[in-house]
């Protein structure tokens, strides 16, 4: 990598950070050039616009989470153990897009926001292609719609970012998600009472 790629990549780095902490409104090339400690001149050198370089942000995040994705789908690893590694990144990626962020980027990049929408269906896909494949092994119930569960999922981090939740319960974000899938996988029935109905 020249020195031309190294300095674009540290520009992205930071812009990437920047822009899903503030959104587009906010992002500022005069706060990025002093978080940078770099002339915005040397930032247009590698970046035309804002635009440009907040929408490269934002396609280089999803990529990586995709990416991502995709290596817990080829893994040779039970059902159970992909359900559980691919929830977790989505907790811990795709919670970090703020729904203000989603209506910036649909109100000023409709063009990126169709290559968000693509974006989720990949994740619901991963997730229904790991329900799946778990139905086929056993592991799984197969009276279950892979795609509504794959839904719920996604329902799921969106509520375990409540902040009353969050507050009231004192759990943070993951110990909330955690306790859902929990709830999911083993239901609210305790098993003496399961065996004894039967």
């Amino acid at each position: 990598m020249d020195g031309r790629d190294e300095r674009a990549k540290r520009i992205l780095d930071e812009a990437e950070k920047l822009a899903f902490e503030v959104g587009y409104r906010r992002f500022n090339m005069d706060d990025l050039s002093q978080r940078l400690r770099m002339s915005k001149k040397t930032i247009y050198e590698s970046f035309s616009s804002k635009d440009e370089l907040f929408t490269t942000a934002l396609n280089r995040r999803a990529g990586k989470i995709l990416r991502r994705m995709q290596e817990i789908l080829d893994l040779k690893e039970d059902a159970m153990t992909k359900l559980y590694l691919m929830s977790k990144h989505i907790v811990d990626e795709v919670s970090q897009i703020k729904p203000w962020l989603v209506k910036e980027v649909e109100m000023f990049f409709p063009d990126v926001f169709d290559v968000y929408g693509d974006f989720y269906r990949k994740i619901v896909g991963g997730v229904v292609s790991i329900i799946e494949e778990g139905m086929r092994s056993g592991e799984f119930r197969s009276d279950i719609n892979p795609l509504v569960f794959a839904y719920l999922m996604q329902g799921m981090v969106e509520l375990s970012r409540n902040p009353y939740l969050l507050i009231e319960s004192g759990l943070g974000l993951e110990e909330v998600y955690t306790a859902f899938m929990k709830i999911i996988m083993e239901g609210i029935v305790s098993h003496e009472h399961r065996t004894n109905s039967q």
